[in-house]
């Protein structure tokens, strides 16, 4: 207290050359951690190693140690600074365009501040008055000082960097509790890695089955050592076929060995601990959707499976309806009700006349809307106008409106090439009737997929849409994606739109959203690291502007919004 110093021997830092400290309180625990940054030898022109820092964690009492939970592995580039860029109460870490943002405990995860590392001083201040921290950067890349405003935009989507999931084609992918820890698991599958020559296409890759599991802070590893058939371009999806309450697994799809799919059906037995159901009586199917569902209701979920019945030429679509006998194993219906019609093809479920039993739209060129009794029979839905759009290439039901019903979006195909077409917004009326929304940003888009959900954390039903949209002009590549082209023909644009809802049906699209093209791929809606909004897994091959396909990838676009 006298201006006296005492050197306090009980903490080991490593001693660095040209070093730099910081100070913050990572783990909310009302004392100082500190970072210490350096080299670990002597600098010079024939020693150019990078700087690393060590994030040592204080006991309150003035004894450091080094955390095991180090944010910089690789090193540093530049001095950092701690601030709260996310209003969430703790201190996060601005390096040169990396933030990391900290869940509290002194565990950092990756987010994008910026699309690229900027050099020279920067710092935190609120330089919008809207009561968040932007950045302020003054030079390092030859340009005047500039900055970053942080507008905290609910639905706005970061994609994360080195996410640990493999990167596929032909994929699919399932989420669900497996292990029954509260916390969604991921399992994929796709053709991934080399040395096996796919059939077609000039792939390259094997057949490949993973199942990663949540760490609970939003982290996921591969577990090893299970049972499953190793397929791709399949049909998987978990539900509870023999009524333990433990999500159940079937993998369909196309093993090395087969042009012929497989449907492999294991139960789970607690714990994510998976064993084969032998002879489940199902025919596997190439790409397709498997749904299941209590279609005569007895109180099981039976299984609806749409798809080609081999790989490569000579393929047939089929649909097949089996009935669960309680224990997951099923029969093949011979003659199911006609709402599944002669012409094979998708469909989708939904309870549009508000009787809590799931009816079915036939989607194709044959579409008509089956009201389903409760008992496995299907009739045909009059009140629906479907069967006069022609052919339907997706659909999708869900309130948008806040009225308690099942509404419809619903893509058409129009014109002469394939990926031409549109998409239309219908409002029921509660028993299953539907008006058309007269205006909407949908007109002139074909869907191939359309995702609904709450992005943005108010409270309503905003959609995701992967479609294509016809380009206007010769040499027009106004949208952020691909442009590709049919021989002598016009051009299209693939691409992934996020479009916010008011609350009252009418939506807008946002402008600013991450999220990649990938024509050919698998995506996953749910809470992936356990903060309470939609994240979007994403695994697949991104086009390029000559019409091909690049090299394969897995994006994970964790949601930032933020919470009231």
């Amino acid at each position: 207290g006298q201006g006296a110093f005492t050197e306090d021997t009980r903490s080991e830092f490593e001693g660095l050359y040209q070093g730099e400290i910081e100070f913050g309180d990572v783990d909310n625990d009302g004392d100082q951690d500190v970072v210490i940054m350096g080299k670990r030898s002597i600098p010079s022109r024939f020693n150019t190693a990078g700087t690393i820092a060590m994030l040592y964690l204080n006991d309150g009492t003035g004894l450091f140690t080094l955390s095991e939970h180090q944010p910089f592995p690789s090193g540093v580039d530049g001095p950092i600074v701690f601030r709260d860029a996310d209003g969430d109460g703790d201190q996060d870490i601005l390096n040169r365009g990396r933030l990391l943002l900290n869940d509290g405990a002194g565990k950092f995860r990756s987010s994008r501040a910026s699309d690229h590392r900027w050099g020279g001083p920067h710092q935190f201040l609120d330089a919008d008055k809207d009561g968040d921290l932007d950045i302020v950067i003054n030079g390092g890349d030859r340009t005047s000082a500039k900055i970053l405003i942080n507008n905290q935009i609910p639905g706005h989507f970061a994609i994360v960097e080195n996410a640990p999931f493999p990167k596929l084609s032909f994929a699919t992918i399932a989420i669900s509790d497996v292990n029954e820890d509260q916390h969604p698991d991921v399992l994929l599958t796709g053709l991934g890695g080399y040395g096996y020559a796919q059939k077609t296409h000039g792939e390259t890759g094997k057949p490949t089955t993973m199942l990663y599991i949540n760490n609970g802070n939003g982290g996921y590893q591969e577990k090893p050592g299970l049972p499953f058939e190793q397929v791709f371009k399949g049909a998987t999806t978990f539900a509870d076929v023999n009524g333990d309450q433990r999500p159940d697994l079937l993998l369909t799809g196309v093993t090395a060995d087969s042009e012929t799919p497989v449907a492999k059906l294991y139960l789970n037995s607690g714990g994510g601990a998976f064993a084969e159901l032998p002879n489940p009586n199902l025919s596997g199917i190439v790409g397709g959707a498997a749904t299941f569902l209590d279609i005569d209701a007895d109180g099981d979920q039976d299984l609806v499976l749409e798809g080609a019945d081999k790989w490569g030429s000579g393929a047939q679509q089929v649909r097949r309806v089996y009935s669960n006998d309680g224990s997951g194993r099923f029969s093949l219906i011979a003659n199911p009700s006609t709402f599944l019609g002669k012409e094979a093809g998708k469909g989708v479920f939904g309870d549009v006349t508000g009787d809590g039993k799931e009816d079915f739209l036939r989607i194709g060129k044959n579409p008509k809307l089956f009201r389903n009794d409760g008992g496995g029979n299907f009739s045909d839905l009059q009140s629906a106008t479907f069967q006069d759009l022609g052919e339907i290439k997706s659909a999708a039901f869900a309130d948008v409106d806040g009225d308690g019903d099942q509404d419809a979006l619903i893509s058409i195909h129009s014109g002469t090439e394939p990926e031409e077409g549109t998409a239309k917004l219908y409002l029921n009326d509660g028993q299953g009737a539907f008006t058309e929304v007269a205006e909407t940003p949908f007109a002139g888009i074909s869907a191939q997929r359309l995702e609904f959900g709450d992005y943005n954390g108010d409270g309503d039903t905003d959609l995701v849409i992967f479609g294509s949209r016809k380009v206007p002009g010769p040499n027009d590549y106004a949208e952020k994606t691909s442009v590709y082209s049919f021989p002598h023909g016009p051009k299209f644009s693939s691409f992934i739109r996020l479009y916010f809802n008011d609350g009252n049906g009418s939506f807008t699209e946002d402008g600013g959203t991450p999220l990649i093209s990938m024509p050919e791929s698998a995506a996953a809606f749910t809470d992936l690291d356990n903060d309470g909004d939609t994240d979007i897994l994403q695994v697949g091959r991104t086009p390029n502007n000559l019409g091909g396909l690049t090299d394969r990838r897995a994006i994970l676009y964790l949601n930032n919004t933020i919470k009231p």
